[in-house]
């Protein structure tokens, strides 16, 4: 982060930033495809169980396992 002085006695602040790079998983289809099926069977359970307000217990993890 930089500060510079502007016009009228001003100062503003420069905030530098680097992308990082993509990998070969982010270009292909199918896997990233895969992990947003596997988020959004997370978040749904997650979700249901919330609502019904009830624990889960060994066993119950259905196929949705933390990545």
């Amino acid at each position: 982060m930089e500060y510079h002085k502007g016009p009228r006695n001003t100062e503003y602040q420069l905030i530098k930033a680097k992308k990082a790079l993509a990998t070969r998983e982010y270009f292909d289809a199918d896997s990233r495809m895969k992990q947003l099926e596997t988020d959004i069977k997370r978040e749904m359970l997650a979700m249901r169980l919330l609502k019904e307000h009830r624990p889960i217990y060994p066993g119950e993890e259905e196929e949705v396992r933390p990545s």
